[in-house]
């Protein structure tokens, strides 16, 4: 394939979080985890603990390094090992719950190197035992190194006996600064500004000019200092500011050291902007304006026409600083919202999936249909459904909603009694008075066995025989007749308690209420579950209108429930042909797809080895065949991640009106123009518009028709069979609609070519949409080949198919790393 394969540093899916293993000497800062570090770093603060820890490195081979956050613990490791282990390889381990530490053997092979794992508490809490086990094999060799933080607000490993046995000696490093580290910090700064959290707040030289530095140097490096001093300070070096405009400024406004004014002025800035303009650095200028700008006391006192003056004299304008945010916030609950509270913009998502649900309806009524709402937890699935319950329920003609919380219901009983009780709730509770108590009546009166029916009718014809004679006997009774009478009733006690039996036995199939009737029911039935979908199919064709299953919480049940319930789903409602008075059934399923895929994969284990299909699991063949449709949760941008919280943490709900022009410009626009309108406008607008623009790119109908005209081209590259070409259109218009609502305007052809990515090889697109930087790993032999990659997909990346090589160099792409981010929601274009 042509897609770039090796060459470049990335990670190693799963194990390391760079690969191939640079040096100590080579490691990006940013990659070693050092914070807000890029390619290159501040100048290091020697901490007292350096000798120690080159010491352990040299005879003990690893140490662990235990500091509150903010400490600087991080960038000490670095320095040490840049000391004593320059030329080693350097194996940076994963995120916690991602790296895999069994790999490790086969990664590295045999050779020397260092691992170096941040936050190592968390990796345990994790991992357990596991990791101990690594680390002990690991360090068996003599070239070999370990070295890693630990926290103590994380699991308190090193305390364990296990860790103990290892050997590894644990160093403290406090987040005060000594004096002896103060002093270092002045001979390396000129200022011992800041004497905690160096790691949080690190101290700022090298980014500001000689003037600058000038100018602090001058000042009491603990002392603090006001806005209106410093500013003088400027001044007085450089009276020529603002075309001389300035005039002598009060020691009055905000007070701060002056490391953390240098921190606050550098914040205003860009560092690229910064770095491209004349000014090269931040200079005295620079660090004048932004004072203006940080304190509002400071630009009282200079003018207004002195700012402007100012403003005129530099190339990169400071940003203005974020307002105070209150520490308390408004209570939230964890309840899905309405679509009054729509703070994600996902309602226009929910109204396209309507319109495809809709489309179904028309194209093949009477007929079942089955999406997959997917998404991880906390991804807003919950919140989608009722979405869609309001959009549906608000239409003049609304469905049967019949909802469905697979997790309350996972212990009350076998999944077809649960949704048997739910569908009969929602048909009792769309009718009013004799009508409920009618369909009642008819509704149990079917589970009613029919050998049953004569033997209640003869019974009740003895009964109603014997008290007919009883009032019709004349005259006053004798001793005779109560002898008669006797004799009558001692006949009838057999019969009265058969008829007892009989209604005892009647009573459970007319409850089925309860796991005990519902076992009875099953026992007693030649064929049960022929029965029962023949009874849902009744239930359907007496709702009278369209029936939509919302599913929730699936993927907070155990696996068996999880594949008993689809397979009732399957089974009971799915499997049924159209006919005369039937209506379309709609189940909607919110469950993350790995939770459900598991499940499958464990229930029928032993048939693992039977799936020859290269890129597939049990698990994925069997929701591949479940669900017609998969939907994504639509992803938080970063852009929206900001206003979000700037929301939870106002003093009210406050949701932006959007861009108006903007909106109106989309609703006027052809269904072609409509990205290149959103390619123009901030991610932030884009967002706030779009639910108009997904009505005129997915839902209007020209709309619907265009897009199947940009998808033709692509029907070569589909499974052939005769319903591909209309699922790959549904799944392409609810992708499209997932990413407008996310901001995002990558084009048809990519995302086209992604879309028949997750429709023939789900599995392989959902691990390049975790890992995109695996898209390098095609053609590599299967002997360099990560072992973390599921076994599954090996044969995928070492040999594709014909097909995937297709979708995977298409000339409207290719499928790279770029266009993997963005086609997945991970990237904004």
């Amino acid at each position: 394939m042509s897609v770039p394969m090796s060459g470049d540093f990335g990670p190693a899916p799963g194990v390391l979080a760079v690969w191939p293993p640079p040096t100590v000497l080579h490691v990006s800062p940013a990659r070693f985890g050092i914070r807000g570090a890029k390619d290159m770093v501040n100048p290091y603060v020697a901490r007292d603990v350096d000798a120690e820890l080159d010491a352990c490195l040299r005879r003990d081979r690893a140490f662990v390094v235990t500091a509150p956050l903010g400490a600087g613990a991080t960038r000490t490791v670095y320095e040490s090992l840049k000391r004593v282990l320059p030329h080693l390889p350097l194996l940076v381990a994963g995120r916690p719950g991602e790296f895999d530490p069994k790999g490790l053997p086969d990664l590295h092979g045999d050779g020397p190197g260092v691992l170096w794992i941040k936050n190592i508490g968390a990796h345990w809490g994790v991992l357990g035992d596991r990791l101990l086990d690594v680390l002990e094999e690991w360090l068996v060799s003599p070239h070999r190194y370990v070295v890693a933080t630990w926290r103590p607000s994380q699991p308190d490993l090193p305390k364990t006996k296990e860790f103990a046995a290892l050997g590894i000696p644990v160093v403290t490093l406090d987040d005060e600064l000594t004096g002896a580290e103060q002093k270092a910090m002045r001979q390396a700064y000129g200022t011992a500004g800041i004497t905690r959290s160096i790691g949080r707040n690190p101290p700022r030289r090298s980014s500001f000019s000689r003037s600058v530095r000038a100018v602090m140097d001058a000042l009491t490096p603990d002392a603090p200092v006001t806005s209106g001093a410093l500013a003088e300070a400027i001044r007085r070096q450089h009276p020529e500011y603002a075309g001389g405009l300035l005039t002598r400024l009060p020691d009055e406004g905000a007070s701060r050291t002056p490391v953390e004014w240098l921190a606050a002025v550098e914040s205003c800035y860009p560092a690229r902007e910064v770095a491209r303009s004349r000014h090269q650095v931040i200079d005295s200028r620079l660090v004048l304006r932004a004072l203006i700008e940080l304190d509002p006391a400071l630009r009282q006192a200079v003018g207004e026409a002195a700012v402007k003056r100012l403003d005129a004299e530099i190339e990169v304008a400071p940003r203005a600083p974020e307002p105070r945010r209150r520490e308390h916030v408004r209570w939230l609950t964890d309840e899905p919202v309405g679509t009054e509270h729509d703070e994600l913009r996902r309602h226009g998502v929910a109204t396209a999936l309507e319109e495809q649900l809709r489309s179904v309806l028309e194209d093949f009524p009477g007929r079942s249909f089955l999406v997959h709402l997917d998404g991880p937890w906390g991804a807003g699935k919950s919140t989608l459904l009722r979405f869609l319950r309001e959009s549906v329920a608000a239409k003049p003609d609304p469905w049967l909603i019949v909802e469905y919380d697979a997790w309350r219901q996972s212990r009350g009983g076998p999944p077809w009694l649960t949704l048997l009780q739910a569908f009969r709730a929602a048909l009792r509770g769309a009718r009013r008075g004799p009508a409920r108590w009618w369909f009642l009546v008819c509704e149990r009166a079917r589970l009613v066995d029919r050998w049953l029916w004569p033997a209640v009718a003869v019974t009740a014809a003895v009964v109603v025989a014997v008290t007919t004679g009883a009032m019709l006997a004349e005259g006053r009774p004798t001793l005779a007749t109560w002898g008669d009478l006797a004799k009558i009733l001692g006949g009838l006690v057999p019969a009265v308690g058969g008829l007892w039996l009989l209604a005892k036995a009647a009573g459970r199939f007319f409850s089925l209420d309860s796991r005990r009737s519902a076992r009875t029911f099953v026992e007693t039935r030649a064929d049960p579950m022929e029965d029962l979908a023949e009874h849902f199919d009744w239930l359907l064709r007496r709702a009278g209108r369209p029936v939509l299953l919302l599913v929730d919480d699936l993927d907070r049940c155990e696996g068996e429930f999880v594949v008993a319930l689809l397979d009732a789903v399957q089974k009971l409602m799915r499997d049924r042909m159209a006919t005369e008075g039937s209506h379309s059934l709609m189940v909607v399923v919110a469950a993350d797809g790995r939770w459900v895929r598991a499940g499958y994969d464990q229930a029928y284990a032993s048939l693992s080895r039977s799936v020859d299909r290269p890129g597939a699991t049990v698990g994925s063949l069997f929701l591949e065949k479940l669900f017609q449709l998969t939907v994504p949760v639509p992803r938080l941008p970063a852009e929206l991640q900001l206003s979000y919280l700037a929301n939870l943490l106002s003093e009210a709900d406050r949701r932006p009106a959007g861009p108006t022009d903007l909106k109106d410009r989309l609703g006027a626009a052809e269904p072609h123009e409509v990205l290149g309108i959103l390619a123009g406008a901030p991610v932030a607008d884009r967002i706030e518009a779009a639910e108009v623009a997904i009505a005129r790119m997915v839902t209007a109908d020209d709309a619907v028709l265009e897009t199947e005209h940009i998808l033709q081209p692509y029907a070569g590259l589909l499974d052939r069979t005769p319903r591909s070409m209309k699922r790959f259109v549904m799944a392409y218009s609810m992708l499209r609609a997932v990413r407008l609502a996310e901001g995002n305007v990558v084009g048809p052809g990519p995302l086209a070519l992604w879309t028949v990515l997750l429709t023939r090889w789900p599995l392989l697109a959902d691990y390049l949409q975790t890992w995109p930087e695996a898209v390098r790993l095609f053609s590599v032999p299967a002997e360099r080949m990560p072992p973390s990659v599921p076994e599954e997909l090996v044969p995928l990346f070492t040999d594709p198919p014909d097909g995937l090589r297709a979708v995977m160099n298409h000339p409207d792409g290719p499928l790279d790393e770029r266009r993997i981010r963005a086609c997945s929601g991970q990237a904004i274009s």
